[in-house]
């Protein structure tokens, strides 16, 4: 995959397969990374190191809760600014939490408009990622009576690791 000269936007992107999307994206030739991540000690820390490695201003890092869809907005035209354009969006920014169940629902299915900026989004998810979603969903029930079947369920599920995503096949113009 050549994304030489392309801008990307990743949501959930301090650490796990969003900080994975973009490493391999900048591997791939990729000129610029929004990242956007409620974490900012993490975000922060993952752009200085990213900025280190693929050099000064590659990547703009900005503390954001992808579930409040102005912040969202506002946090999109920052990039825009900086970078002139968005070829790539990636919304990875997601929560299991039940006991948040209304921010998990806003975030988890955010619509993001290509009429509206002209990206095209894809969105890939071939299994469940070993990520702090996961590990913490446990953490976040509102039921706990269900926490001996949702522990038994999440034992049973085969994870990924974020060193596993793959690029394959896509072609972006």
């Amino acid at each position: 995959m050549n994304l030489k000269g392309k801008v990307a936007l990743v949501t959930g992107a301090a650490s796990g397969i969003g900080l994975d999307y973009i490493k391999i994206m900048f591997d791939n030739g990729l000129k610029h990374a929004a990242m956007l991540d409620f974490n900012l000690q993490a975000g922060a820390a993952a752009a200085e190191q990213l900025n280190r490695q693929f050099g000064a201003d590659s990547t703009l890092f900005v503390a954001c809760d992808a579930s409040d869809m102005q912040q969202l907005e506002d946090d999109f035209n920052k990039a825009m600014n900086k970078f002139k354009k968005i070829d790539i969006v990636v919304n990875n920014a997601g929560i299991m939490r039940d006991s948040e169940w209304e921010k998990e629902i806003a975030l988890n299915f955010a619509p993001f408009h290509e009429e509206r900026t002209g990206v095209r989004v894809v969105t890939l998810c071939p299994s469940a990622m070993d990520t702090t979603l996961i590990a913490d969903a446990t953490s976040h029930t509102k039921h706990p009576e269900w926490l001996p079947e949702m522990k038994r369920f999440l034992a049973s599920v085969p994870l990924q690791k974020g060193g596993e995503v793959r690029c394959t096949g896509t072609s972006l113009h």
